[in-house]
């Protein structure tokens, strides 16, 4: 090691079986500079050397860092104050951060945690918004302030103001949990991305009401098919039928149709299969419509046309967009003509898994029917079953436990 002039400043150079540093010590004096040079060893010896690459790099000031060393040494939290300092000093603004971490959520090899498949674009969109509200609590209603403030910002105290703000303006708890949702994950890919620190903020989540289940009367279907167009009727019966949601169903192609075997192979959906497609079933008489519809695309035919192709988009991503804002506007408007009060697109989905529980479906095949992966969202539909099926549900157990496995019916007609 050496510490030497060039030019009007020394320079200081330390060689060691797995260090090379060679920085300006940014001061005329040479005994400073060889004070400079004991911090710098000091913090090689205690394991820092990712400290000392980023002084290499031209990122962080010899000088600086002896200084803010030598003003915290000694004192209780010395290293973490440290540290703290230094991340302050060396990371990018927040803003910057944040499109960083989106754009790493937006990449197809980027993964789910738990779920292991790419993040759905609604997902990236719902982290879009809940950060566009934070950067500006950041920066106190001023967002461009908060994307140029740093990462440390982020502080517990921060959080719990933003969140009683949140929830003064008549927020629901469902809504604030989206915002923690997003939070927590760009400070998990801080941490483990990164290898950054950001200051550790306990999230406590709140417990969300079971939601709303509204679901339609065989009279609501009947008097909705009446006021749509033919096109937009299949479209309807198609999601009531096979409880597809509508991500699912917008970017069908006739190659995930199999009209002979009457099933459906789904691309996209959320449900955590490991597989990445699961097989839904299609009734005889959906069925004969899907082979109506088919006869009436556009020649010559190709497998990858769009089952519901009325608008031709260059991506899922946007063809889905654009396609639910219109199949919204539509399934209004048919709503209003035909008398349907608080009935939304997505209730056709409920209105699906609300006829398996009232035909006693067993709750399993209801999952795997609406492709959840566990049964939990399931049960909620089962307390619609009717009381008629507690009677078949006790036969059923009388037969079981006795032996006698007619049915009640067939016993009495051969008695």
């Amino acid at each position: 090691m050496s510490v030497y002039r060039r030019g009007a400043t020394y320079l200081i150079e330390i060689r060691r079986k797995s260090l090379r540093l060679r920085c300006t010590s940014g001061v005329t004096v040479k005994a400073t500079a060889q004070r400079i040079e004991a911090t710098l060893l000091e913090l090689w010896e205690l394991g820092r050397g990712d400290w000392l690459e980023r002084i290499q790099a031209g990122t962080l000031s010899a000088k600086e860092v002896h200084e803010r060393w030598t003003a915290t040494k000694g004192a209780e939290g010395a290293e973490a104050k440290f540290r703290s300092w230094l991340q302050a000093e060396t990371t990018p603004a927040l803003g910057a951060l944040v499109e960083e971490w989106l754009a790493y959520l937006r990449h197809p090899a980027t993964l789910v945690p738990r779920r292991k498949r790419p993040y759905s674009p609604a997902t990236v969109c719902r982290y879009v918004d809940s950060w566009a509200r934070m950067l500006e609590s950041v920066g106190q209603g001023d967002r461009q302030a908060g994307r140029s403030a740093p990462l440390n910002n982020l502080t517990p105290g921060w959080w719990a103001d933003f969140r009683a703000t949140r929830k003064g303006a008549g927020v629901s708890g469902a809504a604030v949990n989206r915002d923690a949702t997003a939070l927590g994950s760009f400070s998990r890919w801080c941490r483990e991305t990164r290898a950054l620190t950001p200051p550790v903020i306990r999230i406590e989540y709140e417990q969300e009401p079971p939601g709303r289940m509204r679901y339609l009367s065989p009279e609501e279907l009947r008097a909705l098919e009446n006021v749509l167009a033919p096109g937009w009727a299949t479209f309807v019966q198609f999601l009531t039928l096979t409880g597809l949601r509508f991500g699912e169903a917008a970017p069908l192609r006739w190659r995930n149709v199999d009209l002979e075997q009457r099933r459906v192979s789904v691309e996209i959906t959320k449900g955590g299969y490991q597989s990445g497609y699961r097989l839904v079933g299609l009734p005889e008489g959906l069925t004969t419509r899907l082979g109506a519809l088919k006869q009436r695309a556009r020649m010559p035919f190709s497998p990858d046309f769009y089952v519901f192709a009325w608008y031709e988009g260059e991506s899922i991503e946007n063809r889905s967009a654009v396609f639910y804002n219109r199949a919204q506007r539509v399934f209004r408007l048919a709503c209003a003509k035909a008398g349907i009060l608080g009935a939304r697109l997505h209730d056709l989905r409920h209105t699906f898994a609300v006829g398996l529980a009232q035909g006693g479906v067993p709750v399993t095949r209801i999952q795997q029917r609406l492709g959840h992966s566990t049964p939990r969202m399931a049960l909620r539909y089962m307390r619609t079953n009717p009381n008629e099926l507690l009677q078949e549900d006790a036969d059923l157990l009388e037969r079981r436990l006795t032996g006698d496995a007619t049915p009640p019916r067939l016993r009495q007609v051969n008695e």
